[in-house]
């Protein structure tokens, strides 16, 4: 059996009493991170610019937009949405292979208002879509980071048709179709870091996924042959074709690979972060007793965030001295880290030059290898130093569902109310309850 013709039949066939419980908890659990991640992507400035750009074209009121009180098309709701749930910098991706839910729930929101799906087709949709989207990149590396190939949009345009064929209940042949129209389109590369167009890359993969699955619904075709695109781009030795659909469908799901981000910042900085923040809790230094910050890290991770200048507030996002001056500095890593403001303080300013990455090729390819060391040198001598393979949030040391509703409150504040806060997150924790998501889609919309 071929591999369009495994993955086709696990994307029409399962259902949620395929799905582990424990999977089905983690898919509600990052649909709850995603939301918060979208809401507040919604507030920023380069997310009113994308709603401006989406309002002067006009278009058929389908869906909203979350966030917005704004209807548009499925598509453009989709664009939308995925552009909200990047730009915050709060997506969740997968390690090794870093695919993210962001391509995902951005996608499903719109298809759920349209298609009046329930919260059991929601789980559904969104834990085979995951599945196929981590299986291709967890099975691809390291080759696609050596070619600076941006997994998270690459493949993502496959999450986000895979998600869009299963709510448009579409049958393993239009499946089928789907997929290798979405494969035609796949797109993203590690150059846009810490630019606008990174986000667009992945918003586009919500879009272009969606509209490949509405195309094969209307009949158009594609060549199924998966195996033969995969070879083109990366090499007989650059993918293992086999572990792609091997034990498809049985636990455990690649979903569980995905972490947590807790910051609003690149994902690669967050190792990082978390080890600032125990040493500054441990040893109780201030911020005038550092005379340098030494962080040991992967050469991806190096190329991606050694920013001791970073010139604008997007690129602020993957400096790991601008992000670690303010853990220093703030005792906190939020929304208000990546602004103007921020950017051009002058104390934020003169800590960055106290912190020195050294990258290690040696560790081996691809994003978050080897084990990141942080190293705080204290003007009285002493040096303190804290190793990190995970953060917190990662597969190894998942978080609890209380911390889970933490992050969710500490993004969604300010923009629902502590009662809406609530109420979203109970309905979504509680989804497969849920005949239709209308309640909570005019919550998230502003119109209950």
């Amino acid at each position: 059996m071929s591999m369009v013709d495994r993955l086709s039949s696990f994307i029409v066939k399962t259902t949620l009493d395929d799905i582990p419980p424990e999977t089905a908890k983690y898919v509600k659990e990052l649909a709850l991170k995603t939301t918060a991640g979208m809401l507040a992507g919604s507030k920023l400035s380069q997310g009113q610019r994308i709603v401006d750009y989406i309002q002067k074209r006009g278009d058929k009121p389908e869906a909203r937009i979350i966030g917005t009180q704004i209807r548009t098309s499925l598509e453009n709701a989709a664009l939308v949405n995925g552009f909200f749930a990047h730009v915050s910098e709060l997506e969740d991706d997968q390690y090794p292979g870093p695919t993210s839910d962001i391509t995902i729930f951005p996608v499903i929101f719109p298809l759920c208002e349209k298609l009046k799906l329930s919260g059991k087709e929601f789980l559904e949709a969104c834990a085979v879509g995951t599945e196929v989207m981590n299986r291709f990149s967890y099975y691809t590396q390291p080759r696609t980071a050596q070619l600076g190939v941006l997994v998270l949009s690459y493949y993502g345009i496959i999450g986000a048709a895979t998600v869009a064929a299963r709510a448009f209940r579409l049958d393993e042949e239009r499946v089928k179709a789907a997929l290798g129209l979405a494969f035609t389109q796949g797109g993203g590369y590690y150059v846009n870091l810490g630019t606008e167009a990174h986000y667009l890359d992945s918003a586009w993969s919500c879009r272009n996924g969606l509209v490949a699955a509405e195309m094969a619904r209307e009949g158009w075709t594609s060549s199924p042959n998966l195996e033969q695109w995969l070879v083109n781009l990366l090499g007989a030795d650059g993918v293992n074709l086999e572990g792609i659909t091997h034990h498809l469908g049985r636990p455990p799901f690649l979903i569980h690979n995905i972490w947590i981000k807790k910051y609003p910042c690149c994902f690669l900085t967050q190792r990082q972060i978390d080890s600032l923040f125990m040493l500054l809790k441990e040893h109780k230094f201030k911020p005038v007793d550092v005379n340098e910050i030494i962080l040991d890290v992967c050469a991806a991770d190096a190329a991606a965030c050694d920013r001791p200048f970073p010139d604008d507030v997007e690129a602020s996002k993957f400096s790991y001295q601008h992000i670690l001056s303010a853990v220093l500095l703030d005792g906190e890593i939020d929304m208000s880290t990546f602004t103007t403001a921020k950017l051009n303080d002058p104390a934020i300013k003169n800590y960055r030059t106290r912190i020195k990455v050294i990258p290690h090729p040696e560790w081996g390819g691809g994003t978050q290898a080897g084990i990141a060391r942080v190293t705080v040198k204290l003007r009285d001598g002493k040096v303190l130093q804290k190793e990190m393979d995970q953060p917190p949030g990662g597969s190894k040391y998942p978080l609890p569902e209380e911390q889970l509703g933490a992050l969710y409150q500490k993004y969604t504040r300010n923009i629902l109310s502590d009662e809406k806060i609530i109420k979203t997150q109970e309905l979504i924790l509680n989804m497969e309850k849920l005949n239709d998501l209308s309640e909570l889609i005019d919550i998230l919309s502003f119109e209950s």
